[in-house]
């Protein structure tokens, strides 16, 4: 191979059996342009690859499951993701721009100032104790949305549908909720929010005291 040129993935991850899966394991992969040697992937295991400022574009990964994997500031461009897993993975400052997320968990994983919003299909998504800081989730449709014991700080729910959604135990610290419909989800023991209840739809939401209180913060009335 010349020097400095950037080789395709197939020569770069070493492929080992499990039962039921292809385990893709690599420890070289660093700062080049990711190519995929196929166009899709079927219940495949992506386990240790860093991929930092590179571009994935048109694959499809079905069951897929990836663990500590890191992907920074990357591209996802008209890629598919059906019913895979994250876990204890880093994807931050992603732009999946015009790809889909369907049915895919991300649990224990790191999605800092993920766009989220870039997305032409996103449902059926759960984050269960994940960090996503700074993420944008707005001009969706998320009904029934799971986002558990995760850190939200930041993150912008700006004319978003999360009806149902299940948000309990969460931090949303200097969250954005804006025109959202909120109907029917659960805020129990979350903490740290700040909604507005002129602009947003509460019908049937359900909160845990003394947490709740903070909805009269945007009254500008007095408690004594």
């Amino acid at each position: 191979m010349d020097e400095g040129a950037n080789p395709s993935i197939s020569t770069m991850i070493k492929p080992t059996l499990k039962v039921g899966f292809v385990v893709y394991t690599c420890t070289e992969c660093y700062n080049y342009y990711m190519q995929f040697s196929q166009t899709e992937y079927y219940k495949e295991n992506f386990s240790d690859i860093t991929i930092n400022e590179s571009s994935i574009e048109e694959v499809t990964f079905v069951e897929c499951e990836f663990s500590y994997c890191n992907m920074i500031n990357c591209f996802f461009k008209q890629c598919r993701f059906t019913n895979c897993s994250f876990t204890n993975c880093s994807l931050s400052a992603i732009k999946p721009d015009q790809s889909r997320f369907i049915g895919v968990t991300f649990s224990y994983c790191k999605l800092l100032s993920f766009d989220f919003s870039l997305t032409y299909e996103l449902r059926d998504m759960s984050f269960i104790h994940c960090q996503l800081d700074y993420s944008n989730f707005s001009m969706l449709k998320l009904p029934k949305l799971i986002m558990t014991d995760c850190n939200a700080k930041g993150v912008f729910f700006e004319e978003v549908n999360l009806e149902e959604s299940d948000f309990s135990n969460t931090n949303f610290e200097e969250a954005l909720f804006f025109k959202a419909n909120l109907k029917k989800v659960n805020f129990t023991s979350a903490t740290n929010y700040s909604i507005d209840l002129k602009t947003n739809n509460l019908r049937g939401t359900r909160f845990s005291y003394p947490e709740v209180m903070t909805l009269l913060d945007n009254l500008d009335i007095v408690i004594e």
